[in-house]
């Protein structure tokens, strides 16, 4: 699936920090995730050199993902 250019910024972190999540105790019945790790999140910008100006709309974009990708998961 193709990812549109001004999307890019946003995949290209999100690609970096998909296995970042924190996850919440539900007692005896195991673990859930919660959302990402923004801390990691924040890291992996910096590592990647993501101009502060920028930070904002690609914390933006990743919230959707991270609302969908959470969506997905719960179901399985």
């Amino acid at each position: 699936m193709p990812v549109y250019a001004h999307n890019w910024p946003a995949f290209r972190i999100w690609r970096a920090t998909w296995r970042q999540w924190r996850y919440v105790s539900l007692g005896m019945a195991g673990a859930t995730r919660a959302g990402l790790d923004w801390a990691q999140v924040e890291s992996v910008m910096r590592m990647q050199r993501i101009l502060p100006r920028q930070r904002t709309a690609i914390c933006e974009a990743l919230a959707e993902m991270e609302t969908a990708a959470l969506e997905v998961l719960s179901k399985r």
